[in-house]
């Protein structure tokens, strides 16, 4: 039988790993490698181990390690010297010791890449694959990575990646960007809700969830205040206040921004950062939701993993444009209206 490896750094990752396992791998064993990039990962790891999707999974506590830090630590340099970092990283274990026919991460770059570079170096019949984590997959930064391949350093830094032969994504239309790979189309979680659903309550504690989502207007926080880039997106809420009322507006705020910078002007926000929106949608009639943002990933993952019949408002069109993430995210919200024409306003 067929084995995989996937490797996973955020719960947006492992969500869409769990979907695949369950759905185009189901007759397939695999592993699960998961980075203490992401939050509660022990706890997580201990819940996804009592459902048995997967044969072994490994929690890799290297975040602060040389191995997720600097440009040597992509270099293939020395075999041994990288065995010796990777085995320090899996307690001690040999993380070389089984073969496998796929290896699928989703991070250019970062401890995931490194990871999942190393492991390919000794699984030389394996196919290096990849699957998305939201819609930075889809866009042109992903594509100039890939297609700067005749870069010496490229070539060097990103041996592993241009050995990629294919792409999970969930709308194979999407991406702005094309190479010579295969892209495959993994089935919506609606398809697989129920079993899914259960899945992943368990997994992320939906139980102990502690905020309700009753209000008919969702806005969701982005980072990007906290990441410097100035955008008014407390004047977007005050917008929708006069508009809908400020009882009936819930402010999600971003899992990375310390500061809330709405509950001080009376809007209600969520209390709980630790569950994923993707689970809470997923609990969730979204029919009669507005979900509102400038450009939120989560608001878009929305309609693109779930299919959800929401109405959903993106006000772009005042984002600094010279900020190259920000342009590439609304290159990839115009595709996404071009193919769904009656989903985003």
């Amino acid at each position: 039988m067929s084995r995989k490896l996937y490797i996973c750094s955020t719960v947006y990752q492992l969500v869409v790993a769990v979907h695949i396992k369950m759905t185009i791998h189901s007759k397939s064993d695999a592993d699960i490698i998961l980075t203490d990039e992401m939050p509660n990962v022990s706890t997580i790891a201990a819940k996804l181990n009592s459902k048995k999707i997967f044969m072994s999974i490994v929690v890799v506590h290297g975040k602060e390690s040389a191995l997720s830090k600097g440009k040597l630590a992509y270099i293939p340099f020395a075999y041994r010297h990288r065995l010796k970092d990777l085995s320090e990283l899996f307690g001690g274990e040999d993380p070389y010791s089984t073969q496998y026919d796929e290896i699928l991460f989703a991070n250019i770059g970062g401890l995931n890449y490194r990871i999942a570079s190393s492991i390919a170096d000794y699984n030389r019949q394996a196919e290096v694959s990849m699957f998305e984590e939201g819609v930075s997959s889809y866009s042109k930064l992903y594509g100039q990575v890939f297609n700067e391949q005749k870069n010496i350093k490229n070539r060097i830094c990103y041996k592993t990646l241009y050995k990629t032969s294919r792409f999970y994504f969930f709308d194979v239309r999407l991406p702005v960007w094309k190479w010579k790979m295969k892209f495959i189309c993994i089935p919506p979680i609606e398809l697989n809700k129920n079993k899914i659903c259960r899945v992943l309550n368990d997994i992320f504690g939906y139980e102990k969830l502690k905020d309700r989502y009753s209000e008919k207007v969702i806005f969701f926080e982005e980072s990007y205040v906290t990441d410097g880039i100035k955008v008014d997106d407390v004047g977007l809420v005050e917008e929708l206040a006069r508009t809908y009322g400020k009882e009936n507006i819930l402010v999600k705020t971003h899992p990375r921004d310390t500061v809330n910078r709405f509950a001080h002007l009376g809007y209600k926000t969520n209390r709980d950062k630790s569950i994923p929106w993707e689970v809470v949608a997923l609990n969730m009639d979204l029919k009669d939701k507005i979900l509102v943002s400038m450009t939120s990933t989560a608001v878009v993952n929305s309609m693109i993993l779930l299919h959800s019949p929401c109405k959903i408002l993106l006000d772009y069109e005042n984002m600094p444009q010279s900020n190259e993430r920000v342009k590439s995210t609304i290159e990839v919200i115009e595709n996404i209206k071009n193919v769904y024409p009656d989903a985003i306003s």
